[in-house]
């Protein structure tokens, strides 16, 4: 069977392109070694559960200790401690049967002769009885509610002083968020804890040394993944086509996949085995990332349907608007997006990718794009002699945003978004594939500005909020610095006057031959 790209579940080796998993976690073997609690973290589909097999897989051949990887959202859903507890324990057990020798197996938890009272009981009279000492890897602790997460660490957190004679060698606890970031109320925390938690420490769990996040792929592990394909089929991805790849997706595994996927199949010529395949160019590349985006793929959708969240609303409005965010719930947001691999967490705040940039504005305007009448958005009235009129198009959403924006924007879940929203979907119902859309958006700069790519020229567009006099001032100076950024001679500067005054005007400034143009909306 010939190797792919994959996007669904775990890699592996025999089936699936892959970068070492290793090589992404270099410091476990020595947290493990020195009998440590700690904790992995990132995104879904960012290698977690594929680094976690291949680690098990690593630890198990060099025999020094007896590992083991145990998915426990088999105990998502149990109403109680107890059926949470006892699911874990047969969880273990199948798993063992799965990947571990004979000897090293637990006791069976249904065995009557073997009864336990708690988790902390089961892997207790394990740890006692195996040979090895036990390296457990608890995958997906996210799954648990706080009713059973709870009593899940404390139970690990009880048994930790007996270890490796009594209880497990190490453990690691994996999921999308950092184990030590988890906040639980006072009502969740007995007495007891509060004194042990050291200050602005809100989780239990004070046994976990570190707490590793998982990276994604740098520019030459990029590189060593496709080149896997490159060698298995003789394609080659050149370095202008990985670069572009890598700047697209930041190195997200998922992502990177997912584009080559589509790409070999782009670029395959015949069904014949081996295929052949055509050269893979920039042209290509923008095709993929429009395929990605109107595949309705289901990594891509559960991070849309994250946005129904307040918290996770907050960040992204924020992002999209160049404002500030309610500072009341700023930390715990953050780190929420941060876990889903959405946004960054340095300075300025601003998403991720490029790639999730483009499909989260295209989800949050599409809406809009559906109800647009079709006489605003036909393209060629705003086409002259193949060039875009931009002071046309401008003008027509000038005018229907002045008759119609107050109505629809009150529809719009997005409230401080919801104009930027309105106006990218009129310009993406308008020009279509016929152009190509970059947006450069962050947290607190104060406004938003996007790059049109129409026929071979390009068209700057700032946005910004009007919210007081020194809006237009603050605009044009952000305006100048783009135009000198960009090396451009053109810029439009959209006013979105939030008081609803004085909002209907157009006027063009000339300084040194550059021509900004304003539109008050």
């Amino acid at each position: 069977m010939r190797k792919r790209f994959n996007t669904a579940g775990p890699c592996r080796d025999d089936i699936h392109y892959l970068i070492n998993p290793l090589s992404r976690l270099p410091e476990t073997q020595s947290l493990i070694d020195s009998q440590q609690y700690f904790a992995i973290y990132g995104p879904r589909q960012s290698g977690k559960t594929t680094c976690l097999y291949a680690l098990m897989g690593m630890l198990n051949r060099e025999a020094t200790y007896t590992a083991l990887t145990i998915d426990v959202q088999v105990a998502a859903d149990c109403p109680d401690e107890a059926a949470a507890m006892h699911r874990i324990a047969n969880a273990i057990y199948h798993q063992a049967k799965l990947y571990l020798h004979r000897p090293e197996h637990p006791p069976e938890p249904d065995d009557p002769a073997h009864s336990f009272t708690t988790l902390q009981d089961y892997l207790s009279r394990w740890a006692k009885t195996n040979r090895k000492p036990l390296v457990l890897f608890f995958d997906e602790i996210d799954s648990l509610g706080t009713h059973l997460l709870l009593p899940f660490l404390r139970q690990l957190r009880t048994g930790f002083e007996a270890r490796p004679k009594k209880f497990p060698h190490s453990i690691v606890l994996v999921g999308l968020r950092d184990i030590q970031e988890y906040q639980f109320t006072e009502a969740h925390i007995s007495p007891s804890e509060q004194e042990e938690m050291l200050p602005g420490v809100e989780t239990p769990f004070n046994i976990c040394s570190k707490s590793l996040r998982i990276k994604w792929f740098n520019l030459n592990q990029v590189g060593l993944l496709l080149e896997q394909h490159s060698e298995e089929t003789g394609q080659v991805f050149n370095e202008d086509i990985q670069y572009h790849l890598y700047q697209l997706t930041n190195g997200q595994p998922w992502l990177i996949n997912a584009l080559a996927n589509i790409l070999v199949e782009l670029s395959r010529v015949n069904s014949a085995d081996p295929p052949l395949y055509h050269e893979i160019d920039l042209n290509m590349v923008k095709q993929a990332k429009i395929e990605l985006l109107q595949h309705n793929a289901i990594h891509l959708e559960n991070l849309f349907k994250k946005l129904k969240e307040p918290k996770f609303k907050l960040i992204i409005e924020a992002i999209l608007t160049g404002g500030i965010p309610d500072f009341n719930h700023f930390r715990d947001a953050l780190n929420y997006a941060y876990s889903f691999g959405i946004v960054t967490r340095h300075t300025p705040i601003t998403f991720s990718t490029p790639i999730y940039q483009y499909a989260f504005i295209i989800s949050m305007s599409e809406p809009f794009q559906w109800v647009l009448p079709p006489a605003l958005t036909e393209s060629m009235q705003f086409v002259r002699d193949g060039n875009l009129d931009p002071d046309q198009l401008l003008t027509a959403f000038q005018q229907f945003y002045y008759r119609h924006g107050t109505q629809w924007l009150s529809q719009c879940p997005f409230q401080q978004a919801g104009c930027y929203l309105l106006l990218f979907a009129f310009l993406l119902r308008t020009l279509g594939e016929q152009a190509e859309f970059n947006w450069h958006t962050a947290m607190g700069v104060g406004y938003c500005s996007m790059h049109v790519e129409f026929v071979g020229q390009t068209h700057l567009f700032c946005m910004k909020l009007s919210r007081d006099q020194y809006a237009r001032e603050e605009g044009l100076i952000q305006l100048r610095e783009q135009l000198k950024q960009h090396q451009l001679n053109r810029a439009y500067l959209l006013l979105f006057d939030v008081s609803h005054q004085n909002r209907v005007y157009r006027e063009e400034i000339i300084e040194d031959n550059k021509h900004m143009i304003l539109f008050g909306m």
